[in-house]
């Protein structure tokens, strides 16, 4: 997420806010995971912008991390990012639950 160029060169006039811009790649997990909660970072929603996430790597001459060596811890992270926002969910129903 950024700030589109065109806003960047020109200059803002105080008050006014700098939209910021969401770019996803449509056949990305990751990206569909993001879109989800990109809505309630800002206060305004982000413009969406689409990308080819490879035809960016390939042009900067790189790759998804999914694919090299850090794949592995990389997984096992957003699993552990995954089991802590369910176990926070189902505490929140649990509480809700009256008893």
């Amino acid at each position: 997420m950024t700030r589109p160029a065109s806003s960047r060169r020109g200059g803002s006039s105080e008050g006014s806010s700098i939209p910021v811009v969401f770019y996803f790649d449509l056949g990305s997990p990751y990206a569909y995971l993001a879109a989800e909660r990109i809505g309630r970072l800002f206060p305004e929603p982000p413009l969406w912008q689409p990308i080819l996430l490879g035809g960016l790597f390939k042009r900067l001459g790189t790759g998804s991390w999914a694919l090299g060596e850090a794949r592995a811890t990389n997984v096992a992270e957003i699993e552990r990012r995954a089991r802590a926002r369910l176990r926070a969910a189902a505490g929140r129903v649990a509480e809700a639950i009256p008893g």
